[in-house]
C-alpha cells in the first residue's frame, strides 16, 4: 500500500502550483486513487490483528467466509439478472435503447428489495409513467405531463395485470433470494465458524 501512496505523492508533486493548477480530471483521479489505498491501508491493519490470541482466528474465519461469500454471490447475480431484467421490461414498456441507467436500475432495485427497501410507491409511480406513455402511443389525445397523479394504472389494462405479474414475481424472488439463499449463507458461514473454531489455538 505504501509504494501506491509514494506514487500518488509523486504525481501530485509532478504539478507544480506556482506554474498552473493540476486540470479538474486529473484531480479527481488522485482523489479516487487516495480513497482506494487509504481503504487498502486500512485492510491491511487486520494483518497486524492477527497477533492477538482471540482477534486472530477470528480474522482467519472472515479470510474464509469471504471465498464462501464469492460462491453465494454466483447465484445471487443470476437471481438479480432474472429478476431484474424481467421486471424492468414490465415496468418500462416503452424504453427501447439500453444504456447506464436501465443496466444500474436492474440491478440496484432487486438488490434493495434484499434488504427489504421494497419502494412501492416509487414503482408505482414508474408504472404510471410508463404505461401512460404506451397509451399515447396508441391515443395520441391522452397527457403524460402528470402521469404521476393524474395515471390510474387500475384501469388501463396492460398496467393492471403487469403490476400483478411484477408483485408476484418480487414474492417468488424475495421467498427465494432474501429467505432460502440468505439462510444458506449463514449455514455456511455456521459451518466455516465451526470448523476453525476447534483448532483456533493451532490456527493462532
Amino acid at each position: 500500500v505504501v509504494p501506491y501512496l509514494r506514487s500518488g505523492v509523486k504525481m501530485i508533486d509532478s504539478f507544480n502550483p506556482l506554474d498552473r493548477p493540476p486540470p479538474p480530471v486529473e484531480e479527481a483521479f488522485y482523489r479516487v486513487y487516495f480513497s482506494f489505498a487509504f481503504a487498502l491501508s486500512c485492510v491491511r491493519l487486520l494483518q497486524n490483528m492477527q497477533i492477538h490470541s482471540n482477534v486472530g482466528p477470528k480474522v482467519v474465519m472472515a479470510a474464509s467466509m469471504v471465498v464462501d461469500l464469492l460462491f453465494f454471490m454466483g447465484f445471487l447475480i443470476v437471481a438479480l439478472i432474472c429478476y431484474g431484467v424481467s421486471t424492468e421490461s414490465l415496468i418500462n414498456p416503452t424504453k427501447e435503447a439500453m444504456n447506464l441507467n436501465s443496466i444500474f436500475e436492474g440491478f440496484w432495485r432487486p438488490y434493495i428489495n434484499i434488504l427489504g427497501e421494497l419502494d412501492l410507491e416509487v414503482l408505482q409511480t414508474k408504472l404510471n409513467i410508463g404505461y401512460c406513455k404506451l397509451a399515447q402511443i396508441y391515443n395520441t389525445s391522452i397527457d403524460c405531463s402528470n402521469a404521476k397523479e393524474d395515471f390510474n394504472c387500475s384501469q388501463d389494462p396492460y398496467c393492471y395485470y403487469n403490476r400483478f405479474l411484477i408483485f408476484i414475481a418480487m414474492a417468488v424472488y424475495m421467498m427465494l433470494v432474501a429467505v432460502m439463499m440468505i439462510n444458506l449463507l449463514v449455514a455456511v458461514f455456521s459451518y466455516t465458524y465451526e470448523l476453525i473454531n476447534p483448532k483456533s489455538a493451532q490456527v493462532w
